[in-house]
């Protein structure tokens, strides 16, 4: 009981995070994967999302599985850095076919959380009413969200 307690504590701090990161990237999805099987926390699986009015949601998606071999996770976690993808149909590495058919995303934003120099998790930013340029600022706001995931992963890890 006490784990299932601590992971909605730590889901309904993220979806705080994530809400934040929705509004101020204007963006239309906003995601936390996390990689924490101690806490039943898999990878394929949407930790916490927050959502654009109409957009739908990747929390009980089942087309986009075995994201750690998905180039652009494998992107992320080699480099250990943001990817910003302004153009989701010429991007390269190529988001999976499912997130740009099934969930029409046109440009996105992808951050790993790092604990203990291990990439656990990824926070994503989709945007679905076409190409988009994304900004410093909001590069800068991932940066924020990746950073107040890590804190919390860690204050209640």
């Amino acid at each position: 009981m006490h784990l299932i307690m601590e992971v909605k504590d730590m889901q309904r701090a993220f979806q705080e995070i994530l809400e934040g990161l929705l509004e101020s990237t204007a963006a239309s999805r906003t995601t936390v994967r996390l990689d924490m099987p101690s806490k039943n926390l898999h990878l394929d699986t949407v930790a916490a999302e927050a959502l654009a009015p109409g957009v739908r949601s990747l929390k009980e998606d089942t087309s986009i599985n075995n994201l750690s071999k998905v180039p652009t996770y494998e992107f992320v976690e080699r480099e250990r850095r943001i990817l910003v993808q302004n153009d989701c149909l010429t991007a390269d590495p190529a988001p999976p076919a499912a997130l740009i058919d099934l969930y029409d995303v046109k440009a996105q934003m992808l951050g790993p959380i790092m604990l203990d120099d291990s990439v656990i998790g990824i926070i994503s930013v989709h945007y679905t009413l076409g190409p988009r340029e994304w900004t410093e600022k909001d590069v800068a706001a991932l940066q924020n969200a990746i950073e107040r995931v890590r804190r919390t992963l860690e204050q209640r890890g």
